[in-house]
């Protein structure tokens, strides 16, 4: 994977966060994705003890899906599940390729004690890069998901949370827990594109 295209890719997401020897203003990719009808791929409860949500179906756009949680990724056990919608069309520019279905995830939200790792099917095409992205209906906002691997058929991510910006759920009058759902999508852009563009520093460093 090449580090110069992941640092392009994740620009949006370094921008948002700020450093106080030099501040800079967030940049931001927003648009609407509209889809097909909702289809539930697998549900699956995740026990504390963690846990592996598998898709095994021929045929189907998330054959070969994983969610994979560690032990003691979270404090009580979890009620996935796993849909998605065919993306019909979107507004997100013209450098968005979707090869992916509009992933949703529906859990008990917030972080995990440790990364969870999701690894989704695709077909990326000759000369592409491929990127995961976490996609906010509510603001239209799209968050770049940080990578563990990449390949013509698969992309594996690793991330602590599934949700819009960790969000935990609420609950009802009964005081049981609903759920939140994360929509997840991969893209990918020509290789040449990103060649093409400079190098920006933000002077921000993970940690």
């Amino acid at each position: 994977m090449n580090v110069r295209y992941l640092l392009l890719l994740l620009l949006p997401a370094a921008l948002s966060c700020t450093k106080e020897s030099g501040p800079v203003e967030p940049t931001t990719t927003r648009g609407a994705i509209t889809t097909g009808s909702l289809i539930e791929a697998a549900r699956q409860t995740i026990l504390t003890t963690g846990g592996t949500l598998s898709i095994n179906k021929p045929g189907d756009p998330l054959h070969g899906f994983e969610l994979t949680v560690p032990s003691n990724g979270f404090p009580i056990s979890q009620d996935v599940v796993v849909s998605y919608g065919p993306i019909l069309s979107h507004t997100l520019g013209a450098n968005f390729s979707p090869l992916s279905p509009l992933i949703h995830i529906s859990y008990g939200g917030g972080y995990a004690e440790g990364f969870l790792n999701v690894k989704v099917p695709i077909k990326l095409p000759a000369g592409h890069f491929a990127m995961a992205f976490f996609y906010d209906e509510t603001t239209g906002r799209l968050e770049p998901v940080p990578l563990k691997s990449l390949d013509s058929g698969t992309v594996v991510l690793s991330t602590r949370h599934l949700s819009p910006r960790g969000l935990v759920a609420a609950k009802n009058f009964l005081g049981k827990s609903e759920s939140v759902t994360g929509n997840l999508v991969i893209s990918s852009v020509q290789a040449s594109y990103l060649e093409g563009q400079p190098i920006l520093s933000t002077g921000f460093t993970p940690g």
